[in-house]
Formats: C-alpha cells, sequence, structure tokens
C-alpha cells in the first residue's frame, strides 16, 4: 500500500513473519529509512499480518491472525503514533479478519466469520451474519465501498449493503455473476471488479446495473489472487497464477478499427462509431474493444460499456451480455 505521503507499506503473514519476526515494513517516501513493526516494538497483536489500509485521516489499520501465544484481530496505528487494538472481547466479530475497508465517512468494515462494522466515531462493533441479516455466507472474504457508500463483500456470492441498510444479493442464479464463490474485489467510483479463484473476472457498473465478464476462467490456467487499481490512470493490476495482469484503459489505448456510421438524428450529421482497443488479461494475444460515438468535429457523445471481442484489427465479432 503506498499513503499519501507516498510511504510504502508491507505486510507479512504466517510464512515469513514467523521466521523474521516482523509483521509489517514500511519504506518512508525518502527512499531510504525502513522501519519495521513487530509485537515487540509495537502495538500488532501478532506478526501474521493478512492486509492493511490507510484511512484519509492517516491512521493504518491492520487485520492481525494469531500466531503462537498472540491473538489476532484489528491493531490501528494512529495519526499520532499510538496504537489501539480491537478483539472478540471489544465486539469483532474473529480473531482471523481477512480484509479490511474505511469508506470517506470514517465507517470502518471487517470481513471474516460475517461482516463487522465500526461506525465513525464510535468504538462498539455492530455484526453482520447469514443469521441477522441477508448477507449471503459467514464465509466473508473481502470488503470494499463504493462512491455511493454501498458495502461489499464477497465470499460466497457477492453481498451487498445498500447506504440504505438494505441489501442486495448477487449469485449464478439471480444474476450474470461468473461463479458463487466469489474472492478479490476493488473499486473505482460506481465500477466494481471482481476476481474468482476459476481464473474469471467480472465487473459490476453500479450506475448502470450492467455487467460485463472480461475473462472467462477456460482463458486462465488459474485463478486471481489479488486485484489493485491505480486510481490515478485507471489501470487495474492483477495477480493471476503467480504472473502480473494488467488492464489498460480504453483512453490509453489504440484505436483498431473504425467505421463511419450513419445516423437518423435532428441535424442529419455524420458520426463516428470507434472501438478503442486495450489489452484483456488473456495471455492469448486477443483483445477487447469498447465503442466510442464522436461527432464529425470529434465531440463525444457516448462510450460504450458493453465491449466487443476483436480476434485481429479485421474483424469483430459482439460479445452477448
Amino acid at each position: 500500500i503506498i499513503d499519501a505521503d507516498n510511504n510504502i507499506w508491507t505486510t507479512f503473514t504466517a510464512g515469513y513473519s514467523y521466521q523474521d519476526l516482523i509483521g509489517v515494513s514500511v519504506l518512508l517516501s525518502d527512499t531510504v529509512t525502513q522501519i519495521a513493526y513487530s509485537t515487540s516494538n509495537s502495538g500488532l497483536l501478532s506478526n501474521d499480518v493478512e492486509t492493511l489500509v490507510v484511512d484519509q485521516m492517516g491512521n493504518v489499520w491492520f487485520a492481525n491472525h494469531p500466531l503462537d501465544e498472540d491473538e489476532g484481530g484489528i491493531s490501528v496505528l494512529l495519526a499520532d503514533e499510538t496504537w489501539v487494538t480491537y478483539t472478540t472481547a471489544s465486539g469483532l466479530a474473529t480473531d482471523s479478519p481477512t480484509d479490511i475497508a474505511v469508506d470517506a465517512f470514517g465507517n470502518v468494515w471487517v470481513t471474516g466469520e460475517g461482516l463487522s462494522h465500526l461506525p465513525a466515531g464510535t468504538s462498539s462493533w455492530v455484526t453482520y451474519t447469514a443469521e441477522t441479516s441477508a448477507l449471503i455466507s459467514d464465509e466473508t472474504v473481502e470488503v470494499a465501498v463504493d462512491s455511493n457508500g454501498d458495502v461489499w463483500v464477497t465470499g460466497e456470492g457477492l453481498s451487498r449493503l445498500k447506504a440504505d441498510d438494505s441489501w442486495v444479493t448477487y449469485t449464478v442464479a439471480n444474476s450474470p455473476l461468473s461463479t458463487d464463490w466469489t474472492k478479490h474485489l476493488v473499486v473505482e467510483d460506481d465500477v466494481l471488479w471482481i476476481g474468482h479463484n476459476d481464473g474469471s473476472m467480472d465487473i459490476f457498473d453500479t450506475a448502470t446495473e450492467a455487467w460485463i465478464t472480461y475473462i472467462q476462467g477456460d482463458e486462465m490456467e488459474s485463478y486471481v489472487d489479488d486485484l489493485a487499481i491505480n486510481l490515478s490512470s485507471g489501470e487495474v493490476w492483477g495477480i493471476v497464477d503467480n504472473e502480473v495482469a494488467r488492464y489498460v484503459p480504453a483512453s490509453q489505448a489504440t484505436v483498431l478499427w473504425q467505421e463511419d456510421i450513419s445516423m437518423n438524428v435532428d441535424a442529419a450529421e455524420s458520426y463516428s462509431y470507434t472501438p478503442e482497443g486495450y489489452p484483456s488479461f488473456s495471455t492469448t494475444g486477443k483483445y477487447y474493444v469498447r465503442g466510442h460515438l464522436q461527432t464529425a468535429e470529434g465531440q463525444t457523445l457516448a462510450r460504450s460499456r458493453q465491449p466487443f471481442y476483436v480476434i485481429d484489427s479485421l474483424s469483430l465479432i459482439h460479445i452477448s451480455e
């Protein structure tokens, strides 16, 4: 994780931290100074740190798993360099949290044995489970919050806690979701990226309720192990079967094909429909393109969210929803 001050934070899970007795390492923005945090010199609950997140106030939240005699839970390095910890004794649902998200208002969300919520400015946790809410399953994996304040949870299917406190759940049976075993997710504004163990990738546009599947499981031999978004460029990076995959937004890619289309509009002008190409996650050399509708003078009218599939620069095949 890179924070607002360009410090680079790295976590260590049990396989590494047990040997090195390090839970977290931070390389400061001067690229010279490196600080290591462990149970021996900090407020970390354990040296097995699953993940971390930095909130807008500069507080760093760590998800700790139990290790030897150390208990698990949430450790927080506050911006004033003091520490706070939360465990099941504090009301947290699990001592082995899997993911943390902090929204723009300071609300904290934690997955693992349901969904735990720490409302901003409070110290009391609220827990959602499959028994007490519409959460699909207590086997929760990751959590993210979109620009509308909706909370998304992966695990068994996809669960959505909307800002109005209502729930929506997505499964293979009731949506275009590729698989009921969802894993990694990242969100940029109103677009949700969901990576699965079978190598497929779903994208859900919360504004239009449109689904897109960029990768089918048979195009890759393994699973999506992690996802990250570069918010400044819109690029999405994924770890796929120990390799790095990169999605490049259409605005940064090369036009592969163009065709003039006559449209019956008020001014009866001529428009161009230009699919803009960008690499897919597939390693087969195949590409996806997305339509760009503009006037003859170059004014953009609309961009399609539904992709097309390109085998080569001369052929174009539409992918059905």
